[in-house]
């Protein structure tokens, strides 16, 4: 990930000494989800929490060490990467009136002879196939992925909230 020398992704990363890509690997291996093993060994990643507990409290105390009102700050940072618009539907909607345009322009090829025209036919719907599979694995495959990373960003915001709330209940009391 290319990150901008004064970019809020580097200034989180910094403040809590936290690495996101990092982090949302070990989530990832903490869920059971299936890393491949040339980004395990890019990043080098061992699990450093095996329950859900352990990862919050890991969290917590990165998150303790920061002031309430960069929590506060850091909430909103969380809330916008939670909220981020996934790109794939609309390239899908971008894209697929190209396609139906493509594949009318493929089908309106005559041919003098019948089978030069089947298999013509043929081909063009084995290449449609293979290539629909193809682009619903890795659509699926990205899908898969963007929910994971918003599960992530979901629960470290549910931890801030928490967080927040504690320190709130803990200044009404003093």
């Amino acid at each position: 990930m290319n990150k901008k020398k004064y970019s809020l992704d580097k200034y989180w990363e910094d403040k809590l000494n936290l690495r996101y890509e990092e982090e949302i690997l070990r989530y990832k291996m903490l869920c059971n989800d299936k890393i491949p093993k040339r980004v395990a060994k890019k990043y080098n990643i061992n699990p450093r929490y095996s329950t859900f507990g352990e990862w919050e409290k890991y969290i917590k105390e990165k998150i303790s060490k920061i002031s309430n009102e960069e929590l506060r700050e850091y909430q909103r940072y969380i809330n916008l990467k939670r909220t981020n618009v996934f790109f794939i539907p609309f390239l899908i909607a971008l894209i697929s009136p190209l396609i139906v345009e493509g594949l009318k322009a493929c089908t309106e090829v005559e041919f003098d002879n019948m089978i030069a025209s089947i298999i013509y036919f043929l081909f063009i719907y084995f290449l449609l196939i293979c290539g629909g599979l193809l682009i619903i694995k890795n659509l699926s495959k990205e899908e898969r992925e963007h929910k994971r990373n918003q599960l992530f960003y979901n629960d470290i915001y549910e931890i801030v909230q928490k967080e927040i709330e504690k320190r709130s209940n803990y200044t009404y009391l003093i």
